[in-house]
């Protein structure tokens, strides 16, 4: 695979990210509107814990299925590994479950601010379940390049749960409990159609070897991955714990909004870049390459950070009434936070190619022990401002030191600086529209389109564009203007 079909395959799982993504997003105005602000707050302290719980249940199945299919397709066992991984989803699934329901109770009542949750608890793990198994499934496309097909499954699910979430809150007014329910069903009706179109084909076995091997390897993801939830994600139980939910729907919405960026570009990147790398291994010139994927990823992000912020600012009374100003603030302040988690999970996939999971794992979770100390101490004082101080000091450290490694590991020379004046743009982007935030909206557009030009412009008087991606970037256009209908 090219760095070309890297290209075009990313831009196919970002439009298969979007469309999960973009379904909750239109939801917002709804939810904003129709829910109170505590309510809010306590439906985005639900969603919040069914990504946790997804997190927990999938024991790095999902990655695992990733990294073994060309092998178990090879030595035609890929029912065996479908089988055994979806087993271990499965079984992760209802011990977490019964962990919650039983042992964790207490907890839930404290964050959500109420004495019967029982219930409520019940039916997000429900939601969490039926998630884990459906983004598990449709992983084997992804494993087997077959971009489409996963996008369809994308789309066919996205356009259900919208239109079933609508249907509970606006038409059938049953709050809270009627959108959970509606997207539980919704994922496990998307497992069955999987299921219906994947199994045929492959087989459904079970063997002791592979599990050993699933969870050899899927573990020290699944900590990874744990450490990851705990510093981007679970800030949110102490805002809501120390703050009350109308602070947790404000940052909420400003995280999510945030979030953007990461379903929108980075999670597609992570996506397609994982496939690139673990079947590329063998290829010549191959660092090289990853190199320059990295460096190109990153001033991707600062254009679409600019614009989504863009975005927020002209459209934002549409997404939410006045009260949720403040979010805005949140959008702009976890932006490099973000940044950084997308570096973190470039060097997980390098060390992952180099058999070092257990790198990431142990770096992933010690930063996470450290997250859940700082949000102790300064959530209480700051509110919500402490929770974005933790969020963005733990995440650069861990996605430095992650990249830093992994490529050391795995013999990459990264285009350091290159990488240093993406940085630079970026955090200057972010220093003037927190100048301008309390601007006009056409005023932040039209000072915004001014400085994004006059960047555009240094980055091609530079030395920033090597010679041969001027000539790229010559003979794209060339091909744009002889597509172009003429007069």
């Amino acid at each position: 695979m090219s760095l070309r079909s890297l290209g075009k395959t990313t831009i196919l799982y970002a439009f298969s990210s979007l469309c999960l993504r973009a379904a909750a997003f239109l939801l917002t105005p709804f939810f904003t509107r129709y829910l109170s602000l505590s309510q809010f707050g306590l439906l985005s302290t639900l969603f919040l814990t069914v990504q946790a719980l997804s997190v927990a249940m999938s024991l790095g199945m999902r990655s695992g299925l990733l990294r073994f299919t060309k092998t178990y397709e090879r030595d035609r066992k890929i029912g065996t590994l479908v089988g055994t991984s979806t087993l271990i989803t499965l079984a992760g699934g209802i011990v977490v479950t019964l962990g919650c329901v039983v042992g964790l109770e207490p907890f839930f009542r404290s964050v959500m601010h109420g004495d019967n949750v029982a219930g409520l608890l019940l039916v997000t793990c429900m939601v969490a379940l039926s998630q884990t198994l459906c983004f598990h499934l449709s992983s084997y496309y992804r494993a087997g390049n077959k971009a489409l097909r996963y996008f369809l499954v994308s789309a066919g699910t996205a356009i259900a749960m919208m239109l079933a979430n609508i249907a509970c809150v606006v038409v059938l007014d049953l709050g809270i409990m009627g959108i959970l329910v509606s997207q539980a069903i919704t994922y496990f009706a998307s497992c069955i159609v999987i299921g219906f179109d994947i199994l045929p084909g492959t087989g459904f076995w079970f063997a002791a070897s592979t599990l050993k091997e699933l969870l050899r390897f899927g573990l020290p993801s699944a900590l990874a991955n744990s450490g990851q939830f705990i510093m981007g994600g679970a800030t949110i139980y102490f805002v809501s714990y120390f703050g009350g939910l109308e602070s947790t729907a404000v940052y909420a919405l400003g995280y999510k909004l945030a979030q953007i960026t990461e379903f929108g570009l980075i999670v597609p990147f992570q996506l397609a870049n994982e496939a690139f790398i673990f079947s590329n291994l063998a290829t010549p010139g191959i660092t090289s390459k990853i190199s320059r994927s990295l460096t190109y990823f990153l001033l991707i992000y600062t254009f679409v950070a600019v614009s989504i912020l863009l975005f927020v600012k002209v459209c934002f009374p549409v997404i939410a009434p006045p009260q949720y100003h403040e979010a805005y603030l949140v959008v702009i302040l976890m932006l490099p936070a973000l940044m950084f988690k997308a570096s973190a999970y470039f060097g997980e996939t390098l060390l992952g190619a180099v058999h070092k999971n257990y790198i990431s794992g142990i770096l992933f979770t010690a930063l996470s022990l450290l997250s859940l100390a700082m949000n102790y101490f300064l959530v209480p004082t700051m509110g919500w401002l402490g929770a974005v101080v933790t969020s963005n000091s733990c995440y650069a450290v861990m996605g430095l030191t992650a990249l830093l490694v992994g490529a050391r590991l795995m013999g990459i020379r990264l285009e350091i600086k290159r990488l240093l004046g993406v940085f630079g743009a970026f955090v200057s982007f972010l220093v003037l529209f927190f100048l301008l935030r309390n601007m006009a909206g056409i005023f932040t557009v039209c000072v915004s389109a001014c400085a994004s030009a006059l960047g555009i412009l240094l980055i091609f008087q530079s030395s920033f564009v090597a010679h041969h991606e001027r000539t790229l970037i010559r003979e794209q256009l060339r091909r744009v203007k002889l597509c172009a209908p003429h007069p």
